[in-house]
């Protein structure tokens, strides 16, 4: 497994440089981008993932690259966030192209509370209309708020103290 590769270095370096431009260039026009929230929506093409990363953007607080790995066409790249006070790690299976281009992404987000203030903080921005925005917050932020909450009481259940 290597970690010297210009593709990744291309993505990481977008990444590093919180470039959507930059990060939109080093995929294929034909991007498939699998959500960590929902099976449901995925994100096709440039335009998509520049309108997506720059949403992301507003929404992270901090987020910087902490790894990256690579085996034949496939590169993992592992991201560390924070929205708010509630860190989150992302993990991205990233498939390239023939030319180097990242033609699939599949994203991953842990812990529970993390992906549930990445979904409330996110969805909402991604709604198109104030309606489906409010009515996307009015669904997202209690679950947010119960998964930050429970959290810490499930860990303290779990193991007693």
């Amino acid at each position: 497994m290597s970690t010297d590769t210009t593709a990744i270095s291309e993505y990481r370096a977008a990444i590093d440089s919180q470039d959507p431009e930059a990060l939109a260039a080093a995929c294929a026009p034909d991007l498939v981008f699998h959500s960590p929230i929902t099976s449901t929506i995925q994100f096709e093409g440039r335009d998509e993932m520049l309108n997506l990363y720059r949403t992301v953007l507003e929404v992270y607080d901090e987020q910087h690259c902490v790894a990256e790995y690579e085996s034949g066409n496939t590169l993992v790249v592992h991201l560390h966030a924070r929205i708010g006070d509630q860190e989150l790690d992302e993990v991205q299976i990233l498939r390239m192209n023939e030319d180097g281009k990242v033609r699939e992404i599949t994203m991953y987000v842990r812990p529970l509370p993390g992906l549930t203030a990445l979904m409330a903080a996110l969805a909402p921005k991604l709604a198109g209309s104030r309606w489906r925005a409010a009515l996307l917050a009015a669904m997202s932020r209690p679950l947010a708020t119960m998964t930050r909450l429970g959290d810490k009481t499930g860990a303290r259940l779990v193991r007693p103290g």
